[in-house]
């Protein structure tokens, strides 16, 4: 035989006479509910080569299974496929197909199996064509003249089905053969690949015909054997009827198949310069698998790709690095190696908490089923990566690396780490990262971290801010914080470890401006115009008792005084105030306040005070002394009386 054989010779001996073309092609056959999308059916593209060639797609065991699954209760007195058996007769190897053995009582899975693996035909194109010519695989009552003439072959439009090639095993085994002698003669049918060829809609020449650039050897095989297109009417109908120039074979090949099967086309292809290391690590039976995206070029010069297991790059410089799991498919959303963060620049890690992560050139992607999958990066990543990472201090990132003005922060598992170029980046844990974040962060009263997070010996926690100061101690009423001028006096007085205590209320803002605290042993005040004042002990409870700067003494004027003797004294607007181990907290206001200050206070004549001051109803004032009186009466002056 000539390496180019004349049409008209070539149909004698390969039959193309046959037309392969029955009733099924112009029957709808809707046998069940669609899937696939008639719309993304390609008339110059129905089916790739590597897929329709490919004879392994399915064991025997496997193509058993698939005509049980699909074949339904069958009627009595009728033989479905999952039952069919027959013996069949061996046939020697020929240009187009391998040998096969003949056998006897062989069911249709074994048949089908021998047949693709002799003629290289993907064993699910023989399923399909059975189905899409006979129905056979869905069929409960199916006549014998279905098996007879099983895949069409030999059963022109318009003529009877030719005796000679009847029998299912004939009509699987040539209709496989008759693709190989398409595929061996490609330019010696009606339907070549890589050209536009003329396609009839319909077998009725009225319908007319439509052009079509057939582009690969596949698609150009299908329509040499069901020579029709299906129109827009076939295509809209799924596996429903159309029109009156609609045919369905075509159509219904690629219904089947993407049902059945999935996709009819092979996939994207490995990058060339990907090819060697997939190569050598198994191809798509090795390490990473079959590809399952198209490849990425980046400006750079390297190249990523998505496969089944891993994520590939190749750098600029030839170095090729992995990664996988829901950090890989995150990394590769953010751009991949052409991306923001960058090749990957360590390996996949999996952590002891369930999580994992890798670091990149431009930040670290952690991923945990409960906390979600973040990246870190820039001066965020560098501070994580000092405290352990994901193992550390602060454990996994729970929240996006955010901007917050010219500054930038990101919460963790554990707390947070916040930075500004005045501050640097601070890390702050636990409860108070907690208090610090509903208090708007970097946004609200005490502004960045100016310390990292610390922790005393006591078991005091501590953080300094731009604005304040904020504390915790375990069983001492939470988290709490102070705000300006406050925070720096009760750090000078030695914070939770001085004089005061812990804080024992939150900071608070009055309607007037003016600011208030309470601690362990005291309180502390501060209003427009007026400097911070704290007051400790009895004579904190007195004065609040009083109605602190609101009340008749008004705002402290003096700091807290710790005499030699163990005398404490504080002056206020109005009065002053007095204790001494052994007495009461007493004040004493306005005029008698100054003549008592005049005369030398609790070490004049008068000794300490040892009654309240004491309005009267007649307007006047009075105050008991140790060792006399001090009274005053409206338009006079005090009157100090010694005993």
């Amino acid at each position: 035989m000539s390496t180019r054989v004349s049409r008209i010779s070539m149909r004698t001996i390969v039959l193309l006479v046959v037309g392969i073309v029955t009733a099924a092609v112009l029957t709808a056959m809707p046998m069940e509910t669609q899937k696939a999308e008639a719309a993304t059916f390609d008339a110059g593209h129905i089916i790739d080569d590597e897929v329709f060639y490919d004879s392994t797609t399915m064991t025997e065991s496997q193509i058993r299974s698939f005509i049980n699954s699909k074949v339904p209760a069958c009627t009595s007195g009728y033989t479905c496929l999952d039952e069919y058996k027959e013996n069949t007769t061996g046939r020697s190897a020929d240009s187009y197909c391998k040998a096969i053995a003949g056998g006897k009582n062989e069911d249709a899975a074994r048949i089908i199996y021998k047949v693709s693996r002799a003629c290289d035909i993907n064993p699910q194109v023989i399923l399909v064509t059975l189905q899409k010519e006979q129905g056979l695989l869905t069929h409960h009552w199916p006549s014998e003249w279905r098996y007879t003439i099983a895949m069409g072959f030999g059963c022109p439009d318009g003529a009877d089905c030719n005796s000679k090639y009847f029998g299912f095993q004939n009509q699987l085994y040539l209709g496989a053969r008759q693709f190989q002698i398409y595929r061996a003669w490609p330019n010696s049918f009606n339907y070549v690949a890589g050209k536009t060829n003329s396609i009839k809609w319909h077998p009725n020449s009225s319908c007319g015909t439509s052009r079509v650039y057939i582009e690969n050897q596949a698609t150009a095989g299908l329509y040499n054997y069901t020579p029709y297109r299906p129109n827009q009417a076939a295509l809209n109908a799924g596996y429903g009827t159309g029109d009156s120039c609609s045919s369905y074979g075509n159509r219904n090949f690629f219904l089947y198949f993407n049902d059945w099967f999935g996709s009819t086309y092979a996939g994207p292809s490995v990058h060339p310069k990907l090819q060697t290391y997939y190569t050598q690590n198994g191809g798509a039976s090795g390490l990473l698998g079959k590809p399952t995206s198209e490849a990425k070029s980046y400006a750079d010069g390297g190249v990523g790709q998505k496969f089944e297991m891993y994520v590939l790059y190749r750098t600029p410089q030839g170095q090729y690095l992995r990664t996988t799991g829901t950090v890989g498919d995150e990394h590769w959303r953010l751009g991949g190696g052409g991306g923001m963060l960058g090749y990957p620049s360590g390996n996949y890690t999996k952590h002891a908490n369930g999580g994992r992560s890798q670091a990149f050139q431009n930040g670290t992607l952690y991923w945990h089923n409960s906390y979600g999958t973040y990246y870190t990066t820039g001066v965020v990543r560098t501070k994580h990566d000092r405290l352990g990472g994901g193992d550390g201090v602060l454990g996994f990132p729970s929240g996006e690396y955010t901007v917050v003005g010219s500054g930038r922060s990101q919460a963790f598992v554990k707390g947070g780490i916040y930075w500004s170029s005045r501050t640097g980046a601070k890390f702050i844990l636990g409860g108070m990262a907690k208090e610090y974040a509903a208090m708007g962060g970097p946004k609200g009263d005490l502004g960045f971290p100016t310390s990292d997070y610390v922790t005393h010996k006591s078991g005091l926690r501590s953080q300094s801010f731009q604005v304040g100061d904020m504390y915790w101690m375990a069983n001492s009423g939470g988290v709490r914080y102070i705000l300006g001028g406050m925070a720096n006096t009760y750090a000078a007085t030695g914070g939770p470890s001085g004089e005061l205590g812990y804080p024992t209320s939150d900071y608070v803002k009055n309607k007037d401006g003016s600011r208030f605290q309470s601690f362990e042993v005291g309180d502390m005040y501060w209003a427009p115009g007026r400097d911070v004042r704290y007051i400790l002990g009895g004579m904190a409870n007195t004065y609040a008792a009083t109605g602190g700067p609101s009340g008749e003494l008004g705002y402290p004027t003096s700091d807290y005084v710790k005499n030699k003797d163990g005398s404490r004294f504080q002056s206020f607007d109005v009065g002053d105030m007095y204790w001494a181990p052994g007495f009461k907290v007493r004040y004493i206001l306005g005029g008698m306040a100054d003549t008592y200050a005049e005369a030398g206070g609790p070490a004049s004549a008068l000794g300490y005070p040892t009654g309240d001051y004491t309005k009267h109803k007649d307007g006047s004032r009075s105050q008991q002394f140790e060792h006399g009186t001090m009274t005053w009466a409206p338009g006079g002056d005090v009157v100090v009386t010694i005993a």
